[in-house]
């Protein structure tokens, strides 16, 4: 066992407040917490054995002997308690210690069989069974979680520029993602936020697809879905690049997405219902014609893990408050998606669009796109087509004046195998692309 425990950091002494609050309210003596995500939130610890046992007095951190350095590197406020074998003796010997009468856990997180020889040992001790306390706390980022997100999306931004410049027809999609992967790691990233998933062609229609040895060729489509995981935090991203031209059909689909995505990110704001969000994008997308291929949430929260709360969909209940700043994924598809990262605006601002991430790298970018003599595409400069009065035809953006998507032809189904995909940058000759989704 460990020496005294020290004062716990700012943003991790705040943090066990609002959890110790929480138990408060529910009355419970102790809390346990199983989930290593959970665990490193509430501590700094990152070791894979451990478990959190929160008192009203104390934050108990018992692991074993491999972890032993690690835990008072990471944690020094918690107390340590090494286990010999990952049995529950220690944690009742803890309980017992706190006098606790109520003990608090994670139905998801505790097996069955942890649960049974728990309460062999407890005794008296009643085990409460509740949902994460944790989680709802995990999806408002304080300041330090929202500029460690920033950087995991512009280390994922960069090695996508670096790997688009690469790529080149006849790669295959493994020599892409590990590409993607090598790229991030230069660029200080601990890995990948999840396994990166590139997609040619068809594959492109399958959300989960793991890259395989088909060949990237001249006109057709890649998608490239992944996210660079910096200080534990992991962005997610996807794009979709064109090598050769940019088909009429796909334009179209791409026109419909581009408004369903722009029109729900101006929608986020304070107090909004998360289902309200994914409704904005949903009812235009149904309307154009594809409400049947948008057979998915709209997006997600980012954190310490891929998939954070809120989950901005149909039939979700959480909303952004005023007083958080939770960060999401939000995306949009048809036969063709489009996804970015967004914020929940801030309380003190009067605008109601929400914060983008490097808006002012963005900004630059596209303007240096709008100056390049080979039509990258993009929501800002599209491919021109003849007829104005300098030879070529300006296109109009979705839906003419109005901003009213139109309706462009429906496509065959193999034809939504091509062009289903899971974001927005598009590309000429070479893999120079556009981004109509931002990180």
């Amino acid at each position: 066992m460990s020496k005294t425990a020290k004062t716990a950091p700012g943003h991790y002494s705040i943090r066990i407040k609002k959890l110790r609050e929480e138990m408060a309210g529910r009355k419970l003596d102790a809390y346990l917490i199983q989930d290593r995500m959970d665990q490193y939130w509430l501590t700094g610890f990152t070791g894979e054995d451990g478990s959190v046992l929160l008192t009203p007095r104390a934050v108990v951190l018992l692991t074993d002997g491999r972890f032993d350095e690690a835990a008072d590197r990471e944690a020094p406020f918690a107390r340590k308690v090494l286990r010999k074998k990952r049995k529950p003796e220690e944690t009742v010997k803890e309980l017992k210690r706190a006098k606790a009468k109520r003990v608090g856990f994670n139905r998801d997180h505790m097996t069955v069989g942890d649960y049974d020889a728990l309460r062999k040992l407890a005794g008296p001790i009643k085990l409460v069974p509740t949902e994460s306390l944790v989680t709802p706390h995990r999806a408002r980022k304080d300041a330090d979680e929202v500029e460690k997100l920033r950087a995991a999306i512009r280390v994922a931004e960069q090695a996508f520029q670096s790997v688009r410049a690469w790529l080149r027809p006849g790669q295959t999609e493994r020599e892409i993602a590990a590409q993607l992967a090598y790229e991030m790691q230069k660029l200080g990233a601990q890995g990948e936020t999840f396994p990166a998933i590139v997609a040619v062609g068809a594959n492109s229609s399958l959300p989960h697809y793991e890259p395989g040895d088909v060949k990237l060729a001249e006109n057709q489509l890649l998608l490239i879905d992944w996210g660079a995981r910096v200080d534990w935090y992991g962005s997610d991203l996807t794009r979709v690049v064109w090598l050769g031209t940019l088909s009429a059909q796909m334009r179209a689909v791409f026109d419909v997405v581009r408004a369903a995505h722009d029109r729900a990110l101006e929608a986020v704001r304070p107090g909004i219902k998360a289902k309200a969000v994914d409704k904005v994008a949903r009812e235009i997308i149904h309307k154009a014609g594809y409400g049947k291929q948008f057979n998915h949430g709209l997006g997600h929260g980012l954190g310490i893990v891929a998939h954070e709360s809120p989950r901005v969909a149909k039939c979700s209940s959480p909303g952004w408050s005023s007083r958080s700043s939770p960060a999401c994924t939000c995306r949009a598809s048809a036969a063709y998606g489009s996804k970015t990262t967004c914020w929940s605006p801030r309380p003190d601002t009067k605008c109601s669009r929400p914060y983008r991430l490097n808006s002012h790298e963005r900004a630059k970018e596209r303007a240096e796109r709008r100056q390049r003599p080979d039509g990258a595409f993009c929501r800002h400069q599209a491919p021109q087509e003849p007829g104005g009065p300098d030879g070529r035809k300006r296109p109009q953006p979705p839906g003419g004046a109005r901003g009213r998507p139109t309706r462009p032809p429906a496509p065959r189904a193999a034809d939504r195998r091509r062009c289903a995909s899971d974001d927005g940058s598009t590309t000429g000759r070479g893999g120079r692309a556009g981004r109509s989704g931002s990180g």
